[in-house]
């Protein structure tokens, strides 16, 4: 979901592609275990939001960025938001999780969303467009029945962070694929 508001800095590739592969891991542990402790997860979550939301703001500043400034301001001051939010409050949070979060994450998987498949008719290709759609999916049916959602949400989570793991895990292997391209260029040249 939220992998591809990440860019990789020359040389990094292999930054998102470890972020991708701890994404798919705690996805995997989500779905398999569901019954994880919410306060746990509610703390994880207000530290992920929190980085993340850091990571987009910074990003506004980019020279390089694909996405305007004002969709990574929004991004970056919701997960700001959201994450000290749940980091002040982790037992409210948890009380609140069934409904409160699922609709922040469903907000949430929207814009990433959207980010994506605006990255995809921007030149990130069709794949950007698949986990887009996906992510808006998933986003839809968190916010059509939060309530519903709530109590599923450690497999919607999980879902989430496949879907942003394998995500960041593409995104590594095309920046590494330019980095080649772009050193053959330079030889050839």
């Amino acid at each position: 979901m939220e992998a591809m508001t990440m860019r990789t800095a020359p040389g990094k590739w292999w930054v998102p592609l470890v972020a991708g592969i701890a994404s798919i891991v705690l996805g995997l542990l989500l779905i398999v275990s569901p019954g994880m402790s919410l306060l746990v997860l509610v703390t994880f979550l207000g530290f992920y939001w929190l980085i993340r939301g850091i990571f987009s703001i910074a990003e506004i500043f980019s020279p390089d960025r694909e996405v305007g400034w004002g969709w990574l301001l929004t991004l970056g001051l919701l997960g700001v938001f959201a994450g000290l939010i749940v980091l002040r409050h982790p037992l409210y949070a948890a009380a609140f999780l069934p409904t409160v979060l699922a609709i922040v994450i469903g907000i949430d998987a929207i814009l990433i969303g959207l980010i994506n498949i605006y990255r995809a008719f921007t030149g990130s290709g069709g794949w950007a467009a698949v986990l887009g759609i996906l992510d808006i999916i998933v986003g839809g049916v968190l916010l059509a029945s939060p309530v519903l959602a709530g109590l599923s949400l450690p497999i919607a989570l999980g879902v989430l962070f496949i879907i942003g793991g394998i995500a960041l895990i593409w995104l590594s292997f095309s920046t590494r694929g330019a980095m080649r391209r772009e050193e053959r260029m330079m030889k050839a040249a």
